[in-house]
């Protein structure tokens, strides 16, 4: 009973003494003391580079521009007055090209989180001359936070972002596909004389000024190949994609009819190849609908040429 009494009282003592005041630990000297240090930081500083893609067009293009917000547990009580500074070598220090001076501004380099608010989300880059840039690359701007006030600091991890650019081509973009082949590879299991729309959406990547490749992000590694019906004369079984093939689509800038279509895959022996039907009088784009219409072949060895129509149906920009 004693010992029992002793192990009670033992309890007691250490259940109480948390309650009492450590001393080194209010007076900071351990255990960790968490402080209100107000900052101002650029938000997607941490995802840096920012890449948007963008269309080029002869008209300036405008698009976000960084989001700045107040690192504080409560709005600011006045007017935050901020000043930002192009930094380029924050672009070439990660590989990608600066845009060059004088095509680009953004809406301003003093921006103001307003009294009451904790962040500035309304500033818009401008990009101009951007059909002069080059579609293989991926330009930059880089963006720093010079300057603050109202006793706040500059946050450490948000002080700079790069907002990268892919520029894409008017033939880029999403699209929904309707196929349909001829009959030379009945014999093989490919169907024929009947058009249907694929069950995959169809994006169009730019490749170069004037040039697109394929990909179906939801057929997963099979994306890039080209797409096929199964089934026979006059009807369709099943979808499929054809081993060894990826297709390029080339257009002439001037006229927007297709112009060539090559293939990027390597051979597996089978020799298969693509080529525009010299026939096809409406091979292109159309700028007023953004639809795409292509006839071509793909070749094999040993096999006649499969005809191929594709009807590319805009649904909307890539991201």
């Amino acid at each position: 009973m004693r010992k029992a009494l002793i192990g009670l009282q033992a309890l007691l003592i250490l259940v109480l003494s948390g309650c009492l005041k450590d001393e080194r630990y209010e007076d900071y000297q351990m255990g960790i003391n968490v402080t209100d240090v107000p900052a101002v930081a650029l938000t997607e500083a941490s995802k840096s580079p920012v890449v948007q893609g963008v269309t080029a067009a002869a008209a300036p293009v405008v698009v976000n521009g960084p989001l700045i917000t107040l690192e504080a547990s409560k709005p600011a009580s006045a007017d935050v007055h901020i000043t930002l500074a192009y930094d380029q070598s924050l672009v070439t220090a990660i590989g990608l090209t600066p845009l060059p001076a004088g095509t680009f501004t953004l809406s301003t380099l003093t921006p103001v989180i307003a009294a009451g608010s904790n962040s500035v989300q309304d500033l818009k880059m401008t990009v101009t001359n951007s059909t002069a840039l080059d579609p293989s690359l991926i330009y930059g701007v880089g963006i720093k936070i010079v300057s603050v006030d109202q006793g706040y600091q500059i946050a450490g991890n948000g002080k700079s972002v790069v907002f990268g650019l892919a520029i894409k081509n008017r033939y880029d973009g999403i699209y929904e596909l309707t196929l349909m082949h001829n009959a030379a590879w009945n014999a093989f299991g490919i169907a024929s004389g009947v058009a249907d729309i694929y069950p995959a959406d169809v994006h169009l990547i730019t490749s170069g000024p004037n040039a697109v490749v394929t990909n179906m992000p939801d057929l997963g590694s099979s994306g890039q190949l080209q797409p096929g019906w199964v089934g026979g004369v006059g009807y369709i079984d099943d979808y499929t994609v054809f081993g060894a093939t990826q297709p390029k689509y080339f257009f002439n800038l001037t006229t927007d009819k297709a112009s060539s279509v090559v293939n990027l895959a390597p051979d597996d022996g089978r020799g298969r190849a693509f080529y525009l039907d010299p026939a096809s009088t409406t091979s292109g784009y159309n700028p007023a609908t953004k639809q795409i219409k292509l006839e071509y072949f793909l070749k094999q060895n040993g096999r006649q040429d499969l005809w191929i129509q594709a009807v590319f149906k805009y649904l909307g920009p890539r991201p």
